[in-house]
């Protein structure tokens, strides 16, 4: 679980943490992507006007179908992010790892190409096209 101690942040040296997720027991698979590697998390956390403000660093690998063709492609997970949370008196740590999961998640690719120019599948006989001749 990833965590920030509050008591621990200051205005001028970032808080330095990083962690390995495994994306199967993370729930981070989802229909038309698998992560191939670990799921690489590194954070930066300062404090900034009555503010602890994360700087988030994501880095894996994973595979992803092709929107046209349907074969699989592989694709370099690579976002960064903030989040931003108010310091509050009553709280001394914040728990990060449901909002990067969601982060993460709402930031997956839409639509992924195995190559610009994929002439996708044949909508009658299902033949790939970037491979073979439509047999319709």
């Amino acid at each position: 679980m990833m965590k920030i101690d509050l008591a621990r942040l200051s205005e001028e040296r970032p808080l330095l943490l990083s962690v390995s997720w495994d994306a199967k027991s993370r729930e981070l698979d989802a229909p038309g992507i698998r992560f191939e590697e670990p799921v690489r998390i590194m954070v930066s956390a300062k404090r900034d006007s009555g503010l602890a403000v994360v700087q988030v660093d994501v880095r894996s690998r994973a595979t992803m179908t092709c929107a046209r063709c349907l074969s699989d492609v592989i694709i370099d997970v690579e976002r960064s992010f903030k989040l931003a949370y108010a310091l509050d008196i009553s709280e001394s740590v914040v728990e990060l790892d449901d909002d990067i999961r969601q982060e993460l998640i709402l930031n997956y690719p839409q639509k992924v190409l195995c190559r610009e120019d994929c002439r996708g599948m044949c909508s009658k006989c299902g033949a790939d096209l970037n491979n073979e001749k439509c047999k319709c």
